[in-house]
């Protein structure tokens, strides 16, 4: 089973808030070999996930377009062989007070607008998540407490 994270699709915002150069092609070829390792998704007699892949992308205000991207090329590569994780939960931390435009919550109708999209596209293999999940009660400590 791998949970990877796809977050940018343009190379112009992985390099701007993450300083990651080509963050596209190496993270879509890292989930590509996931894949060929574990193949599409199986689910035991309870229905929970024993082998597959599940590709979070978590969206970021004012990404819209670049969140669609991703879902395109996820979709169009992989059909329903893996499930998709749609997040909804960024809270601005960090370096985002440096960039005003990711410095705040992302707005709720672009993401039911993406849920859409995904509806629109055909995706059925995908987990959304309810509004009140951008918090940062839900951010651990990385003490490595309990360890």
């Amino acid at each position: 089973m791998y949970l990877p994270d796809i977050k940018y699709f343009n190379n112009k915002y992985s390099k701007k808030y993450s300083n990651a150069e080509n963050y596209f092609a190496h993270a879509s070829n890292a989930v590509k070999e996931m894949f060929s390792q574990v193949g599409k998704i199986e689910l035991n007699k309870e229905g929970l996930i024993e082998k597959g892949v599940i590709i979070r992308h978590l969206m970021l205000p004012g990404l819209l377009f670049d969140s669609k991207k991703i879902i395109d090329y996820i979709y169009s590569t992989f059909g329903d062989s893996i499930y998709l994780s749609l997040m909804n939960q960024y809270v601005p931390m960090y370096n985002a007070c440096k960039f005003p435009e990711i410095n705040k919550p992302l707005n709720s109708k672009h993401y039911d607008s993406m849920i859409d999209y995904c509806l629109s596209l055909g995706i059925k293999n995908a987990f959304i998540q309810e509004e009140g999940t951008a918090s940062k009660s839900f951010i651990p400590d990385f003490d490595l407490n309990g360890v």
